[in-house]
């Protein structure tokens, strides 16, 4: 980590405003002689005028030595907290070992609780206050706490357990990380942030999703038994669920004997929607998730799909994804989790169900044709020119 040199910033300072008194006095001295008859006046009026402009000058200048001693000795003192703070110095330790490792070092999960990720958020909060006072600057930070910062802010289980469950409660941090991305994207590029791949979206800052954060408390729904006789559990997924469902997505995606009737979705899209839309989950006996579905509401969008089908999207709610895990298969999964997304979760503005399938899958075609679900249109190019058919289900 760098310390930040005062005596370097300091000496900067002095030798911009020395050149600047240089240029006001030579520039005066011109006009002076140019526009005054020469004898006792014009001397006076010169050396009157040099000595108002060396005190402004001499006045300026401690004033903005002040300020840079004020920024640089609170970035010091802030820096000499961290190190001397043994919380925050465990909570790094932690985040360390988990980018090194790739997330497999447990540590960060296994010993980490509320209070500790509390602590090193409100570190980052005062820079904020800092930044967004005008006492300093990212570029003063950057250097200094940026690996921190991203460290912490872009590891999957912060932003999954911690973050994004209560995101409304990060709004400083969110504005903080808004300010840092651009200046690094700027002036360094993106290419060495921790977790790069990890970052919030543009477009995630840009929509403020962050102030969109769903009840702590998730809805249960009543149990599901399979053939076999085990008992799975039926929830509202949230955030923590994240990494969850992407495991699954890429465990149906690679046993689907054709992988382009699967568009999977992305983790910033599941975000999005763990925002703004409805999220359904089944559990096995060992709290493995082995099925879901997500249905988009009734929001304008690109995920919506009621412009492919040409009507109002104030009515249209979309079913985006239904995925059952495949040794799960013939336990009529899919229909339970569309019937209860469908029930629980459209609104009373809700007209029409919409989904895509691909033309060619013809098991999940069937089951959305036994649940009511009609082909509106036989081939539709979508995903990145994949070609689906878009199925419609009036709402009753």
């Amino acid at each position: 980590m760098r310390k930040v040199t005062l005596n370097r910033l300091r000496n900067m300072s002095n030798r911009v405003f020395l050149l600047l008194f240089v240029i006001c006095l030579i520039v005066i001295c011109i006009y002076i002689f140019v526009t005054k008859p020469f004898g006792e006046d014009k001397i006076v009026d010169v050396f009157s005028l040099v000595g108002t402009i060396v005190g402004a000058i001499f006045i300026a200048v401690e004033l903005q030595n002040s300020q840079v001693v004020t920024c640089c000795e609170t970035l010091i003192n802030l820096n000499n907290y961290f190190h001397e703070n043994s919380t925050l110095m465990k909570v790094y330790g932690l985040l360390e070992r988990s980018y090194m490792s790739k997330f497999a070092d447990k540590r960060l999960e296994n010993d980490t609780n509320e209070n500790d990720i509390a602590a090193y958020c409100t570190f980052f909060e005062n820079l904020y206050l800092l930044i967004n006072n005008r006492i300093a600057k990212i570029s003063d930070i950057d250097d200094l706490f940026g690996y921190r910062f991203f460290i912490f802010i872009n590891n999957p289980y912060i932003q999954e357990n911690y973050i994004l469950p209560t995101s409304s409660s990060y709004r400083q941090i969110f504005v903080l990380y808004d300010i840092w991305i651009d200046y690094r994207r700027k002036n360094k590029g993106l290419n060495h942030i921790p977790n790069g791949k990890f970052c919030f979206s543009d477009e995630y800052l840009d929509r403020k999703l962050y102030i969109f954060d769903k009840e702590p408390e998730l809805t249960h729904y009543p149990d599901v038994t399979t053939r076999s006789g085990e008992v799975l559990k039926t929830r509202e997924l949230g955030f923590h669920d994240l990494t969850a469902i992407l495991n699954l997505q890429e465990v149906v995606y690679q046993a689907m004997p054709d992988p382009s009737q699967l568009a999977p979705l992305t983790r910033n899209e599941l975000i999005e929607s763990l925002h703004l839309d409805s999220l359904i989950g089944v559990f096995n006996s060992q709290n493995e998730l082995v099925a879901f579905t997500l249905l988009v509401a009734n929001r304008k969008g690109t995920r919506n799909l009621a412009s492919d089908g040409r009507l109002n999207w104030r009515k249209c709610a979309t079913l985006d994804m239904v995925m059952v895990h495949p040794s799960y298969r013939g336990n009529k999964l899919q229909q339970t989790l569309v019937a209860t997304v469908i029930d629980r979760a459209c609104n009373e503005e809700t007209e029409y169900i919409l989904a895509t399938v691909a033309p060619d899958n013809t098991h999940s075609l069937d089951n959305f044709k036994q649940m009511g679900f009609t082909v509106a249109i036989p081939n539709l190019s979508k995903y990145g020119g994949l070609q689906r058919a878009l199925l419609s289900k009036q709402k009753k």
